[in-house]
């Protein structure tokens, strides 16, 4: 199991490494208190869209979380 400052620097290492778009969202994302409809204002984007750029994101970041995790070794993009 990861200790809370190695899992916290990893999720950082993992929005980095997103592509922009997806980095914007998911940042948007992470602050809880905006809604989708104003995140895709904010990104000039449709609704649909936030949504799958912010699910793209998570699967990414978990993929990446759990690679780590199971091996100790860091899967850049």
């Amino acid at each position: 199991m990861l200790e809370h400052h190695e899992f916290m620097d990893c999720m950082e290492r993992a929005i980095a490494e997103l592509p922009e778009n997806q980095r914007a969202a998911i940042l948007l994302c992470r602050e809880g208190e905006i809604s989708y409809e104003e995140m895709a204002k904010i990104l000039g984007c449709s609704l649909s869209a936030i949504k799958s750029l912010i699910f793209r994101a998570r699967e990414t970041i978990k993929k990446r979380m759990r690679h780590y995790q199971e091996t100790g070794q860091w899967e850049s993009p």
